[in-house]
């Protein structure tokens, strides 16, 4: 089993491993892969592969399907893990991976939902100035006037677009 050193090397692993998620929180895509390439390398497994919810994953014998939900009703995904061989003779279920994989799959649902309501804002603050600029005669473009000078003011200032953002 473990040696004492070996336990703090996992947990070491393990802690960086979420220390580095806020890396990705603003993008679900980038997000998924570093949770797939962490997961392979990690647990020595022979495949970690995110299968696309209109695709119809396919469960093998040395595989197991963690799905990721947008909501109650609604699938995004699923990773798709494919262990070595050797481990599926040993363990049918693994219940590290398990947990491993139900906390990502809860960070990656969380980044996509968090996606959704930037974009959902931005809608919002358009509808808003879109409303705005039809009750001022002749000021129909104002609003977007007015950003687009704020935006340039900013980047004179040398801050980046997620800051212009955020």
């Amino acid at each position: 089993m473990f040696k004492e050193n070996d336990k703090w090397k996992s947990f070491n692993n393990l802690f960086s491993f979420f220390k580095q998620i806020h890396r990705y929180s603003d993008s679900p895509d980038a997000l998924l892969r570093y949770v797939g390439e962490f997961a392979q390398w990690y647990y020595s497994l022979e495949k970690v592969q995110f299968v696309d919810a209109h695709e119809t994953p396919s469960q093998k014998a040395s595989g197991q399907i963690y799905p990721i939900h947008e909501d109650d009703d609604h699938v995004i995904g699923y990773f798709k893990v494919e262990r070595a061989r050797d481990d599926v003779k040993h363990a049918k279920s693994y219940k590290p991976l398990d947990d491993f994989f139900s906390v990502a799959t809860i960070l990656i649902e969380n980044a996509f939902l968090k996606t959704k309501e930037k974009r959902l804002l931005s809608e919002i603050i358009d509808i808003q100035l879109r409303l705005l600029d039809a009750r001022t005669k002749g000021g129909e473009m104002h609003s977007k006037n007015v950003q687009s000078l704020g935006l340039s003011i900013a980047g004179k200032l040398g801050l980046s677009l997620k800051e212009m953002i955020g």
